[in-house]
């Protein structure tokens, strides 16, 4: 099932298949198809994703309402209210993080994340063009003032005047640091003093419900980051699988329902099946590259050929190589079994039980 391709690869299909010129790079500028491609390709991808509950891009996990932390966890106190709590690797904590809970495992310590831990430099600061693309690496932050050092590393750049979340990696000199955008940047120009801050991810405060034994810090492993509890209607907040498009089941026929990026039900773990993002064109069975292509063709038809007919046309190609790839794909394995329960939970999203399971 594993090819060779790349997306440099099926985008020259696409073109062909039109009757136009391949290229040499998808970073060209000034190619009106190579614009069309770069702009429809990620959500064609999930699009077709979402479409089947592929076999290839099946993936069984077990999600939780809690993260596990590979650093210490070090309380400035064992009781009390706004309670510093320093974690000895950056990363841990994000711009969600109030209300979660730092919850001791196999020993006592309940705390509540009550307040980020922030600056506010007194300066401007300027991101470059890369800031305008999310996940971008590398991006250069410039601030008007030398007020920037090497422990502003692991710290977030949060733009308070519109879009904009950056994660420092690196530290260049006082007034420039490297970034990889999280959340991209509107524009590029200059933000005024007041309008950005820097956010700690190794350091909350919190309000402590049960006290914490004493101030050495909790081993790894040996606490846990519990999510905030939904308001009403469900115990827990799960958290869902960063390259999940599609829940195909919970087992048990749990009842759930998706909130953002987590999942909420009454337990504080779930078995499940999803659909992965495989963004990984060498896993892609031939079929889906088919569907692939001729879906990016359908959308980049009118823009080629000026003719609304033509987009069409090929759409309706797309459908039937979409259709061959469903049938295909669904010859990988035993048919599943319906019992009771899944007719039942049906509408809530429950899939069926397999004849391999209880």
């Amino acid at each position: 099932m594993a090819n060779t391709l790349t997306q440099l690869n099926l985008f020259n299909q696409a073109a062909t298949l039109l009757g136009d010129s391949r290229v040499a790079s998808l970073t060209v500028t000034g190619n009106s198809k190579v614009s069309a491609w770069n702009d429809h390709y990620a959500t064609t991808l999930d699009e077709l994703l979402e479409a089947h509950f592929w076999n290839w891009a099946t993936v069984r996990a077990t999600i939780y309402a809690y993260a596990a932390p590979a650093g210490t966890l070090a309380p400035g106190a064992t009781t009390g209210s706004g309670i510093t709590f320093t974690t000895s690797i950056t990363g841990v904590f994000g711009l969600d993080a109030v209300g979660k809970r730092l919850v001791g495992n196999g020993t006592p310590g309940d705390a509540t994340i009550t307040a980020l831990v922030t600056t506010s430099p007194a300066t401007t600061l300027t991101p470059a063009a890369g800031a305008l693309t999310p996940g971008q690496t590398g991006v250069i932050f410039t601030a008007g003032a030398a007020l920037l050092s090497a422990l502003d590393v692991g710290k977030l750049i949060e733009n308070l005047g519109g879009l904009g979340v950056a994660r420092i990696t690196g530290f260049t000199d006082t007034t420039h640091v490297t970034a990889t955008i999280v959340t991209a940047w509107d524009s590029v120009t200059a933000m005024a003093s007041g309008a950005w801050r820097l956010v700690r991810t190794d350091q909350v405060t919190a309000d402590i419900g049960q006290d914490f034994l004493s101030l050495t810090p909790l081993a790894a492993g040996a606490w846990r980051l519990y999510n905030a509890a939904p308001n009403w209607g469900f115990a827990w907040a799960l958290n869902l699988p960063a390259d999940v498009v599609r829940i195909q089941r919970i087992r048990h026929a749990t009842i759930y329902q998706i909130e953002g990026a987590y999942l909420l039900c009454n337990q504080e773990s779930l078995n499940l099946l999803y659909t992965q993002r495989v963004t990984d064109i060498t896993r892609w069975p031939a079929h889906f590259v088919a569907a692939v292509v001729y879906t990016m063709v359908s959308k980049l038809a009118e823009p080629v050929s000026g003719q609304r007919t033509k987009m069409v046309d090929w759409g309706q190609l797309a459908a039937q190589k979409l259709s061959r790839a469903r049938l295909i794909d669904g010859m990988q394995g035993s048919p599943p079994m319906l019992r009771a329960s899944d007719l039942a939970q049906a509408r809530r999203g429950a899939g069926p039980i397999y004849t391999t399971e209880e």
